[in-house]
């Protein structure tokens, strides 16, 4: 007997009798990638090309056949973070991943702290037409007008009545603009789920799973913290974790984001048919070489891109060595910006936040919308003058954090402050640095950056001081 569960406009089949095994396929932290892109970190001499919505779309198609074929049911679901990255992504703001998730026929999506780039209102019309909820627990907004997400979802699914919610990092005020989140509330996530999690309980739900955008670290202590867990499937960090880590009965996974991964989760119910009584993982390596795009997914972004082939095609330059966002004893690519940077303003001391670079970029001829996918956030470079004790203070915590990447400033081995001149940095004078308005405003928590005197904003976008820094053909900053 089949029966039909409706919920939130969408329908999904529910079989009387005993649970079906459950797969659950998640993404997480996309990033408007829509393409193959070179895999760096599995090295930088001959990386192959991997992840892009053509792959997945192919992938997809096959393990959800297999698992229908096998008995099974599944579900699709993203923990957040859509949004930036590939210029034409931008330029849409946003909508052109609302209808990619269309097209691959998301179940549910968390919401990540990009959905918010292009503000509240942005996100409204990204929606526009989305087959898909979006979720969140610990975010309300302010006003009683209509919402954009939900607390929580049960889906009636093959014997299961799953429950789903949602997680927010609580870092979001300092990680985005706050004119980004006017209008939006946000609450400790560790209160929210609990009191979201008895509730999905209390109506049934066998199963819990939580989409996180809070990172691993964070969801490590969440499965201790939030009581009637039973799945996390994370985002945010970016870890890609080959198979799940269990703790406190509680299976926690994650991939690594843009695009370059696909999970797969197979739970077979216990006994009764309640909770978790075997669980299966496969993490699927989205390899162009192994794999064949899906040619509607193709033809989706071919329409999308092929106005702005004009300007995203035209070089941009030639790379000696590649640019990574982890260095591994190269020089990081945020650090090549921070002398960019400082070099475009005429000052000795430059700073970038690596949060900033979205992106590798490797050796070779580069094309300007490599550079708009590596650098897609609109930064304004903002120059002024700070305390060497204010700069000592973001120094050390951006050294320390791996948050922020520095040029003209470095650390002698007695830990003293240096500029490159050599001259030691004094706690009371005032240096002149270039930064941006991210950081301007305190962004990352660097609240050291708001007390800068004289700050004004002559030279350009930071991507311009990027790309005239490579025309220039300067050599890079030394190895650390």
């Amino acid at each position: 007997m089949m029966l039909l569960a409706i919920w939130a406009g969408k329908a999904w089949p529910q079989e009387a009798g005993a649970s079906r095994p459950l797969t659950l396929f998640h993404t997480n932290d996309w990033h408007g990638t829509i393409a193959p892109t070179p895999a760096l970190w599995m090295g930088v001499a001959d990386p192959p090309l991997v992840g892009g919505p053509g792959l997945l779309a192919t992938l997809l198609r096959q393990r959800k056949f297999a698992t229908l074929a096998g008995g099974g049911r599944y579900l699709l679901v993203d923990a957040g973070d859509r949004f930036q990255g590939a210029p034409v992504v931008n330029l849409s703001r946003g909508r052109l991943m609302t209808e990619l998730y269309n097209l691959l026929g998301y179940t549910l999506v968390a919401l990540g702290n990009h959905d918010f780039d292009y503000d509240l209102a942005g996100l409204r019309a990204a929606q526009q037409g989305a087959r898909f909820p979006l979720l969140c627990t610990n975010l309300r907004l302010a006003t009683a007008s209509a919402s954009l997400w939900r607390a929580s979802a049960i889906a009636p699914i093959g014997g299961w009545r799953v429950g789903f919610v949602a997680a927010m990092t609580e870092d979001l005020p300092r990680i985005t603009f706050p004119r980004n989140i006017d209008g939006v509330r946000l609450e400790p996530v560790i209160p929210a789920l609990r009191r979201e999690v008895a509730r999905l309980r209390e109506k049934g739900c066998d199963l819990v799973v939580l989409l996180s955008h809070c990172g691993h670290p964070y969801d490590l202590l969440l499965a201790v913290a939030v009581p009637g867990l039973d799945v996390i499937l994370g985002g945010h960090s970016q870890d890609q974790l080959d198979q799940p880590r269990q703790i406190n009965g509680v299976w926690i996974v994650q991939t690594r984001g843009y695009g370059s991964h696909l999970g797969e989760m197979t739970i077979y119910s216990g006994p009764g048919g309640k909770g978790i009584g075997r669980l299966e993982y496969r993490s699927h390596l989205l390899e162009a070489g192994r794999l064949r795009s899906d040619p509607a997914v193709d033809e989706l972004f071919a329409s999308a891109t092929a106005a702005l082939r004009s300007v995203t095609e035209r070089s941009a330059g030639t790379l000696p060595e590649p640019l990574l966002r982890n260095a591994n004893g190269r020089p990081s690519f945020a650090a090549v910006i921070a002398r960019a940077v400082a070099r475009q303003s005429g000052v000795p001391i430059g700073v970038f936040h690596c949060g900033g670079v979205r992106s590798d970029l490797p050796a070779g001829p580069l094309t300007i919308g490599q550079v708009l996918t590596a650098l897609p956030f609109d930064h304004v470079v903002v120059t002024g003058e700070l305390s060497g004790a204010d700069l000592a203070a973001a120094f050390h915590r951006g050294t320390s954090l791996g948050s922020l990447a520095w040029a003209g400033l470095e650390q002698d081995p007695t830990g003293q402050i240096r500029l490159e001149s050599g001259a030691a940095l004094e706690p009371s004078q005032r240096y002149r640095v270039a930064f941006n308005d991210f950081l301007a405003q305190g962004g990352d928590g660097f609240v050291e950056f708001t007390r800068a005197t004289g700050a004004r904003d002559p030279s350009g976008l930071v991507r311009e001081a990027f790309l005239a820094y490579l025309a220039a053909g300067l050599p890079a900053p030394p190895h650390p």
